[in-house]
């Protein structure tokens, strides 16, 4: 573990982003086939949600990091592709097709040996009319690719966002969905409707006693420690007579409170959990495409610049290279993830190393 890169990203977690990126560099994205039959809605409308402008992400180009834009405002490029997606709509069918995108970021993880681009997606695609709207399908990961030009990365993200979109004609509306316009395009949903209000200082074993804020234990001793100019976080319970009890790392919890500061277990250490925007965010190690060396690359083949992908919530489907059907080979990597407040499993937004 790299514990020097986590205690430099822990002093930095969700604050202000600093754009760093010189100039800008237009990202082409086009629907890489059209759905052959006749959909069951005749509209589509695009509610942006993000948080980031113009701006999708930042790619290095030409020994500078450059911010990536579009040719055309986000609503206006995401319409024209699902509707070139889209084209057979029905002169009969009266339903809109909503999608509100989240969150939409291109990345390139920086390494000496090969490019690894990055695609996260959050959005939710949701039927109906007349303000009544049903969800159908919603999309949160994140999809990894090695490529070698930008043209093929491109290629990579202009073939996942078709990916998605062509599954949704297929999805049936979930149950008790129904919603209204006012409701899909706000963001900041309450999501943790006990925890926003106040955090309780507490040792929380479980994610429903996270959720419902009702710590398991609320005394317990903190330490801070330096170790080879490394910041350590220690939690220990506390024991009548005696000045440290268990050591907490080695238990099975979920989370600790300590005041008003979240610190959740990466490996076997403590880490910040930061709540931004209505979402806990924080740092874990996950499996990934491995970084290794350019024989390996060349072994398995740029097929259309595009190796393969993986997805950020199931990390287990992988893509085999198109054409020599190599199984792409796995590696730790560390990742900002997004607390999911229905399950409390972490979803990847970044990757980071």
């Amino acid at each position: 573990m790299n514990t020097k890169l986590l205690l430099a990203l822990a002093s930095t977690l969700l604050a202000p982003t600093v754009n760093f990126a010189k100039g800008v560099t237009t990202f082409n994205i086009k629907a890489t086939k059209q759905y052959p039959e006749h959909i069951s809605f005749s509209h589509i409308k695009v509610i942006d949600l993000r948080l980031t402008g113009d701006t999708i992400g930042i790619l290095p180009e030409n020994f500078t990091t450059k911010s990536i834009v579009l040719s055309q405002s986000f609503c206006t490029f995401f319409q024209a592709f699902g509707n070139d997606i889209f084209a057979h709509k029905s002169d009969s069918a009266k339903d809109t097709l909503i999608i509100a995108v989240k969150d939409f970021d291109i990345r390139n993880l920086n390494s000496e040996r090969l490019n690894l681009g990055t695609l996260y997606v959050n959005m939710a695609f949701y039927k109906g009319g007349n303000n009544r709207y049903s969800k159908v399908s919603e999309v949160d990961s994140l999809f990894e690719m090695f490529y070698k030009k930008k043209d093929h990365f491109e290629q990579g993200v202009s073939e996942v966002l078709t990916s998605i979109m062509w599954d949704i004609p297929g999805k049936l509306p979930e149950k008790e969905s129904i919603t209204d316009l006012n409701s899909i395009s706000n963001r900041h949903l309450d999501n943790y409707p006990a925890l926003s209000r106040n955090f309780k200082t507490g040792v929380y074993y479980t994610y429903e006693q996270f959720r419902e804020n009702t710590p398991a234990a609320t005394e317990f001793i903190y330490k801070k420690y330096l170790h080879n100019g490394e910041r350590l976080y220690k939690f220990y319970t506390k024991i009548t007579g005696k000045k440290l009890g268990t050591d907490l790392s080695d238990t099975m919890l979920f989370a600790i409170c300590y005041n008003d500061r979240w610190f959740k277990k990466t490996g076997e250490d403590f880490w910040e959990m930061k709540f931004e925007n209505g979402d806990f965010y924080y740092y874990d190690y996950c499996k990934g495409f491995a970084l290794i060396n350019n024989q390996y690359i060349a072994s398995i083949g740029y097929s259309y610049g595009i190796i393969g992908s993986i997805i950020g919530s199931a990390a287990q489907i992988v893509v085999n290279n198109i054409q020599k059907k190599i199984p792409i080979q796995l590696a730790d990597g560390l990742y900002l993830m997004r607390l999911d407040p229905i399950t409390g499993t972490g979803k990847r937004t970044k990757r980071l190393e």
